[in-house]
């Protein structure tokens, strides 16, 4: 082989050893790009994964409606509770008179029985002005037997028109929505 040859031979050698280091610069630059691209893409995969979106949809649901369910049973009982005092008020103002009306009062008040409406206003009531406590106008048979009883007892005995009348007025008094 001729001197022309071999730096032809050298020359080529060196050209494909500078193109072959081109080469694999350029091979271990897209390993590094290709490794950065899949660290941001890990870094970022999580946040975005459909699967942690629904997750995090799922758990604050449920914890909205856990949230709710005790706000709206909270309120349920109050209600009840209050519906509850207010049918022991109304038995006691179903009694026979205005001081056995306190009396029943005072007891459902002393007791605690009656806590979440204003228990101190109606104890005042009860225990100073008896005589403003409202009670319910007797609308049964039982308690017209007893008016009629209390009637012969203070003015005296009743004809049967008479006892017809009043049992005639009770009813339309009854009827009557603006009394």
């Amino acid at each position: 082989m001729s001197d022309q040859d071999s730096q032809k031979a050298v020359s080529d050698n060196n050209a494909r050893e500078r193109e072959i280091a081109l080469r694999e610069r350029e091979l271990a630059l897209r390993e590094k790009e290709v490794e950065a691209k899949n660290r941001l893409d890990r870094k970022g995969l999580w946040l975005t994964s459909p699967l942690l979106i629904g997750s995090i949809t799922a758990i604050s649901g449920l914890i909205g409606t856990g949230i709710g369910a005790v706000l709206q049973g909270n309120a349920n009982f109050k209600l009840e509770r209050q519906k509850f005092e207010f049918n022991l008020i109304q038995d006691a103002l179903e009694a026979s008179n205005q001081k056995e009306a306190a009396k029943q009062l005072l007891f459902l008040v002393n007791s605690g029985v009656i806590i979440s409406l204003d228990s101190q206003k109606l104890r005042s009531i009860a225990e100073n002005n008896p005589s403003e406590i409202p009670v319910l106008v007797p609308t049964t048979a039982e308690s017209l037997d007893i008016f009629f009883k209390e009637y012969v007892q203070k003015f005296g005995k009743l004809s049967p028109e008479g006892r017809s009348a009043l049992s005639k007025l009770f009813t339309f008094i009854e009827k009557d929505k603006d009394i």
